[in-house]
């Protein structure tokens, strides 16, 4: 298994694996699917896609955002300031192929994420994650993730807010 950055010839591959995330979850309120053009931003504009595959088959994604002054920035659950606003790194977007599920494949993108991110000027990584989505839960802990707040987000739907100082 490889984990790379994703380019715009991976985008009709990301995209279908987001579409088929939901089908195959316990509760489909654990994720909300991005649309296309969100997608084909976080290539290289807004963020960055790691993409972990095997051969030719894409087995999960993940997408980094960086929200800077964005309204939905999850720094103001940690009351940051404006110049640490822009530090700030979502954890954003994570799917594993159901047929990769059970390779710690999650953990591995994660963890390839926090090490691009190491050298830069982002520090302060945040994600949200349903309550019940333990899988998920327990990646983000065992990566030293806490839990700062739940909050409702998404239209209403329950949503712990995770956050990783990086020094």
């Amino acid at each position: 298994m490889e984990i790379n950055k994703a380019d715009y010839q991976d985008i009709e591959a990301i995209t279908y694996l987001n579409s088929e995330a939901n089908k195959y979850l316990k509760d489909p309120s654990w994720f909300c699917m991005d649309e296309p053009d969100f997608i084909t931003r976080h290539i290289d504009k807004e963020g960055f896609i790691l993409k972990a595959s095997d051969n030719q088959n894409l087995a999960g994604f993940l997408i980094v955002r960086f929200p800077n002054q964005a309204e939905d920035n999850l720094g103001v659950y940690l009351n940051l300031t404006k110049e640490q606003m822009i530090q700030v790194a979502h954890m954003e977007t994570v799917v594993i192929s159901k047929d990769y599920q059970g390779n710690k494949l999650q953990y591995k993108l994660m963890k390839a994420a926090e090490e691009i991110l190491k050298d830069t000027a982002y520090q302060y990584f945040l994600a949200t994650v349903h309550p019940d989505n333990q899988y998920s839960l327990n990646n983000f802990i065992r990566l030293n993730y806490s839990i700062v707040t739940t909050v409702k987000k998404y239209g209403g739907l329950d949503r712990h807010i995770l956050y990783k100082h990086q020094l």
